[in-house]
Parts: C-alpha cells; structure tokens; sequence
C-alpha cells in the first residue's frame, strides 16, 4: 500500500500534469508542467497554451522554473540524480527544442543539421540526453531522428536502413532505448523498438501488429514499452538480454509503459473492459491498477504513472476531488 501525497499547483494555473517517463528520480524530485483546461481536456492539453514548468520537492513544494527566453510554453519531462532537469520549450512544436535546466542556468539543446525543432526524452547522470529531431509544419512530421547530446555537440544514432525515429531513454551505460519508423514521416503502422549499445544498433522483437515501441530501460539493460499484437491491441512488454516477454493487458485496447527501476517494477497505464484508463505497476509478471493500492476514500483517480524510483516511489497524473493533479505515491 501507499501514502499520496498531492503536489499542488502554480498559481493561475487549472491542472498540474507530471506527464514525461521519469518525472521522478532517486532523491524524490518530481518534474511537470502546469497548464490549463478542464478534465476532459487536461490529460491531454495543448502544448502551446502557455504551458510553464514545475519542481517539486518534499522540502520545497512545487516551483517554476524559468522560462527560456522568447518561449510561450514549456514542459520538464525528466531528471537525473545531479538534480539536471530536461524538458521542451517554444512558441509552437514547429519550432520547439529540448531545453536544460541546469540549477539555475537553462540552454537550448538545437537541433540536428537541417531540422526545425527538437523534442528531449531522456538524461542520464552523466548528463548525456536523447531525444528526437525533427522538420514539423504543425500537423505533419516531415521527418524525425533519433539523436544523443554529449558534451554541447548533438548527433544521429544510427538508422540501420529505417527512415527515421526517436531515442526515448538513456541509461548510466549509455545504452539507448527507443523507436525506429521505416519511413522519415511518424508511421504509426511501421515502427519497430530499437536498442543502441555503444554505436551497435538492435531491433528488438515485436508482437507481430505492426507498431512496438522501447521506452525505458534500467541499469541492467531491462527495457519496457508496448507492442500491438496479433489480437491488434496493445499490450506491455519486457525485452530482457533480447529476449521479448509478452506482459499482457488489461482487457482493452491501450496500455503502455514508462518507466523501470533496477528492482524490475514497471509503471505505466492501461485501458479495461470498458475503456477506462488507470495507471498501473507491473512486478514479477502480475499488471496491478495502483488504484487498488491507496486508501479508502483518497479522493484519487490514477490515471497515468510516469515515474518511478529505486526507493519504489511513483509520480504520476490523475483527477483528485475533480480536479487534474500530480501525486507521489511512497510505499508505506
């Protein structure tokens, strides 16, 4: 079972949404964004509604970050144990970068030769990040890459043939997790998860429906994601040393995860019967609604959970009393 703990909200703002994988890290730092809208529209906003960015700390409560200069809207995704904070910023996703905060200076991490804008997945404590590099004209990805940023430079993984695709998640390794499309443009259909280890490129297996993806992995070269099967629905996956083990799902079409601690527990969330979206923990095999794991009468509603910690700590989005909110859940 766990405590929930509510993060709060910055003033002026409706909702608060910890919705990048690894909005958490080691030391109890959530990461966010907080925006506007009503439920219906909260869990998925708009990203250029004026969209500003949050820190959260048991010692601290929630606080903004700077905006980048020029910026409409921004959004912290992730962090590392250094306390390093990735996210995106920008006036539309057209032209929008992977942006750093690094305690209390922020940069803009560009983009790969011949592209407009840039989006960040990931940052290890070595201060490497991966993300995806892109030419967008607000409705269409005309082409997107995967890169690393090391040092200030920026590169392309390796495509192996593909057209295309995006990095999602680096470990202290520099093992790199994430997606590859056979065209340039985002193929939905045609996407395949990938595996890069130092400059080897590896495309993991799938479950035979058309579109996997690799999201996260652990130090011990663990990585979790979702693949549609056969049965053309979603369901989550672990690839382990190459190995793909099927995870399942929870009755209906959607599920995903993304994030995975070195215990080897995964969160994410996942669709029922009926639709309804929770988040979910996957351990030793077994899916559990995280749901089932709080307090009688919490006032909570779990929607998405994006993070977790090697304390088992959970951050992640959901309704709370009626309203959009982050929580941390902290084993009791």
């Amino acid at each position: 079972s766990y405590t929930i703990t509510d993060l709060g909200i910055l003033p002026g703002k409706s909702i608060t949404l910890a919705f990048g994988s690894r909005s958490l890290n080691n030391s109890g730092l959530v990461v966010g964004y907080c925006g506007d809208g009503d439920i219906l529209t909260g869990l998925f906003p708009d990203f250029f509604t004026g969209n500003v960015p949050f820190s959260w700390t048991k010692k601290t409560g929630i606080q903004a970050l700077p905006m980048m200069p020029g910026a409409a809207f921004a959004s912290a995704l992730t962090s590392n144990d250094r306390g390093q904070i990735l996210g995106n910023a920008g006036n539309s996703w057209d032209d929008a970068q992977g942006v750093l905060w690094d305690h209390g200076t922020i940069m803009g991490l560009g983009t790969l030769p011949g592209d407009t804008g840039s989006f960040a997945q990931a940052i290890n404590n070595h201060g490497q990040i991966v993300g995806g590099s892109h030419v967008f004209d607000g409705a269409t990805y005309f082409s997107i890459r995967p890169f690393v940023w090391d040092k200030g430079g920026i590169s392309l993984l390796p495509l192996g043939g593909f057209g295309g695709g995006q990095a999602n998640d680096i470990n202290e390794q520099g093992q790199i997790c994430g997606v590859l499309h056979v065209d340039p443009t985002f193929d939905f259909f045609n996407a395949f998860p990938a595996l890069w280890d130092n400059g080897s490129l590896t495309v993991l297996g799938t479950l035979g429906g058309g579109y996997a993806a690799a999201w996260d992995l652990n130090q011990k070269g663990q990585v979790v994601g979702h693949s549609v099967g056969l049965d053309g629905v979603f369901h989550v996956v672990l690839w382990d040393k190459g190995v793909l083990t099927d995870l399942g799902n929870r009755g209906g079409f959607w599920c995903g995860l993304w994030a995975i601690n070195n215990r080897g527990q995964a969160v994410g969330e996942a669709s029922d019967v009926d639709e309804i979206v929770h988040a979910i923990m996957v351990e030793n095999g077994v899916i559990t609604d995280l749901n089932d794991l709080l307090p009688a009468g919490s006032g909570w509603e779990l929607v998405f959970a994006d993070g977790i910690n090697e304390r088992g700590q959970i951050s992640g989005s959901g309704i709370h009393n009626g309203e959009v909110r982050s929580f941390l859940l902290t084993p009791r």
